[in-house]
C-alpha cells in the first residue's frame, strides 16, 4: 500500500508539471493528418522542445501564426470580463512579454486547406464554456454601412456585421466546433454549415505567458481548425476576425458575452458592445487574407565563407509588394537583413533568392520572410533554422545506474539549455533540478525503473540517454 501510495503522489506531482510546461500539447487533436501538429511531435515548437522565453514565443512556433490585432489601436487586458470569473476560462488576454494584440491568432494550411485560429486564455478551460470567432468577410461593418446590421438591445448584443461566427462549445447538444451563417441574423436563427467534433478538431497548449493575474499559472492556447470553404471565402480574400466568449456555451450574437477579444471590455468610453466589436474590427484596417501569398517553398543552405543563399517560391501573389528578410539567433528579436520586390500579381510560379553575407560561425540562426502588400499590410512565412555548429563533442551521463535524491552528471563542452527526466513511454516531462558543474538531482520520490534523460543544448541540439533508477 506505501508503494502504491507514494506512485500516486508522484503520478500527479509529475502530471501537474507536465501541464505547465511552455510549448508542450497537452490535449492534442486527434484528427488525421493533423494539422495543429503537423509533425506529431506533441509540440507547437519548432525545435520540439519548451519556449526558451516569453519574447521569443511567437519566433519559435511550429506554424506561422499570424496576430489576428496590431494592437496599435486596441489592447487585450486579464481580468475585463463582463461575467464569469476574472482571470479565469473565459478571459481573453495579450502576453505581457510580447505587448498588445497577442491575444487571438489564425494560419492557413495551403496543404489541407484548412483555416488554423488560436485563442489564448487566462487558465485552462473546463466544465461548461463557449468561444466564438466573428467573421466579417465583406469589408462592410457597423450602423449605416453594413446593410444587415441588427442593433444591440440593452446589454445583449445584435450583430454589427458578422457573416459568420465559429462556435466551439463544450457541453450538451451542440458541443463542438460549428460554423454558422450569421449574415443579417443573430445566433438562435444563424443556419448551421457544418459542425466536427471538439476531439478532432481542437487541440490545448500551455504558454509562455504568466504573471500573478493567472495566479502564477501560464496561460493556455485554445487551437482549432475548419475546412476555409465553410467559411465561403477565397484564401486571399481580405477578412476581419473578432473572437469573443461566453459563460453559457452558447452564441454571443443576440445574447451576452463574457469577454471580447482585442479590446479592454471596461473600456469607459463604450456604450455598449457593439462600441467594443467597431474597435476590434479598426484595429484591423481593411482586414487581412488567409493567403495574401501562396508560399511553396522556403529553403536556405550554406554557400561557403559563412554566408547563407535562401530561397523561396510562390505558386500566387495577389496585391504583394515586397518580402523582407529577417534574422535572429536565440539571443534577440528579429532583425531586417534584406528586401527583395515581388512580383505582385501572379498566378505563375514565381522563384526568389537573398544571400546574407554577413552570418557568423556561432549559434543557429533563424530566418523567416515578412511579406508586405501594398496596402502596408504584413504577413510572415514559417520559421526556419540553421546552425554553423560544428559536429558537436560527445555527452556522457553518469552514473548510470543512478539512486534517488542522488545527483547526475552530463559530462559535455556543450551549453546545456534544459535537462528533463521523462518515462519510457514518454507520457511526462520533469524538469530537473541542476546543482553545478553540470550536476542535476534525481528526484528523491522517483520510483526504480528505466527513464530517459532528455538534454537540450544551447545551440538548438536534443540527445537522448536511457537511464536506470534504482
Amino acid at each position: 500500500m506505501k508503494n502504491f501510495l507514494l506512485y500516486i503522489s508522484l503520478f500527479l506531482s509529475i502530471t501537474a508539471v507536465s501541464a505547465q510546461v511552455p510549448g508542450q500539447i497537452f490535449k492534442t487533436a486527434t484528427a488525421t493528418p493533423n494539422p495543429l501538429d503537423p509533425n506529431g511531435d506533441g509540440w507547437i515548437t519548432l525545435s520540439g522542445a519548451l519556449s526558451t522565453s516569453a519574447a521569443n514565443e511567437e519566433i519559435e512556433q511550429e506554424l506561422a501564426w499570424q496576430r489576428v490585432f496590431d494592437g496599435t489601436m486596441s489592447h487585450e487586458p486579464g481580468g475585463d470580463v463582463q461575467t464569469g470569473g476574472s482571470n479565469g476560462q473565459t478571459d481573453l488576454v495579450d502576453a505581457l512579454g510580447l505587448g498588445y494584440g497577442t491575444s487571438a491568432y489564425y494560419y492557413y494550411d495551403n496543404t489541407l486547406q484548412y483555416a488554423l485560429f488560436r485563442l489564448r486564455i487566462a487558465s485552462n478551460p473546463t466544465g461548461n464554456f463557449g468561444y466564438a470567432v466573428l467573421i466579417d468577410t465583406d469589408a462592410l461593418f457597423g450602423n449605416g454601412v453594413d446593410p444587415n446590421y441588427i442593433a444591440a438591445s440593452g446589454n445583449r448584443i445584435g450583430n454589427p456585421g458578422f457573416e459568420i461566427e465559429i462556435r466551439i462549445i463544450s457541453n450538451g447538444g451542440n458541443a463542438g466546433v460549428a460554423v454558422w451563417d450569421v449574415d443579417g441574423v443573430t445566433g438562435k436563427n444563424a443556419t448551421l454549415i457544418n459542425e466536427y467534433p471538439l476531439t478532432t478538431h481542437t487541440q490545448r497548449a500551455v504558454s509562455m505567458s504568466s504573471d500573478s493575474r493567472y495566479s502564477g499559472a501560464n496561460a493556455i492556447f485554445l487551437d482549432f481548425f475548419v475546412p476555409v470553404s465553410d467559411l465561403g471565402i477565397m484564401p486571399t480574400d481580405p477578412i476581419r476576425v473578432v473572437p469573443a466568449t461566453s459563460i453559457n456555451g452558447t452564441s454571443v450574437l443576440g445574447g451576452t458575452a463574457s469577454d471580447i477579444g482585442g479590446v479592454d471590455d471596461n473600456d469607459p468610453s463604450f456604450t455598449n458592445n457593439h462600441d467594443a466589436f467597431q474597435m476590434a474590427i479598426n484595429d484591423q484596417g481593411s482586414g487581412s487574407s488567409l493567403l495574401p501569398v501562396e508560399l511553396v517553398s522556403f529553403r536556405l543552405n550554406p554557400s561557403g565563407n559563412k554566408s547563407v543563399m535562401l530561397s523561396w517560391t510562390t505558386a500566387s501573389e495577389f496585391n504583394t509588394s515586397h518580402f523582407i528578410v529577417e534574422r535572429t539567433n536565440q539571443e534577440r528579436s528579429f532583425t531586417a537583413i534584406g528586401i527583395v520586390n515581388a512580383v505582385g500579381f501572379s498566378h505563375n510560379i514565381n522563384t526568389y533568392s537573398f544571400n546574407d553575407l554577413e552570418a557568423i560561425d556561432a549559434n543557429t540562426y533563424y530566418y523567416r520572410l515578412k511579406i508586405v502588400d501594398f496596402d502596408g499590410t504584413y504577413s510572415y512565412s514559417n520559421t526556419i533554422a540553421l546552425s554553423f555548429i560544428q559536429e558537436s563533442t560527445p555527452i556522457t551521463v553518469y552514473p548510470n545506474p543512478v539512486k534517488p535524491g542522488n545527483v547526475i552528471t552530463i559530462d559535455t563542452e556543450q551549453d546545456l539549455h534544459n535537462v528533463t527526466i521523462s518515462d519510457i513511454s514518454g507520457r511526462m516531462a520533469l524538469p530537473l533540478e541542476a546543482n553545478n558543474n553540470n550536476q542535476f538531482i534525481i528526484p528523491d520520490n522517483i520510483n526504480s525503473g528505466g527513464y530517459i534523460l532528455i538534454i537540450d543544448t544551447e545551440n538548438g541540439k536534443r540527445e537522448t540517454h536511457q537511464i536506470i533508477v534504482q
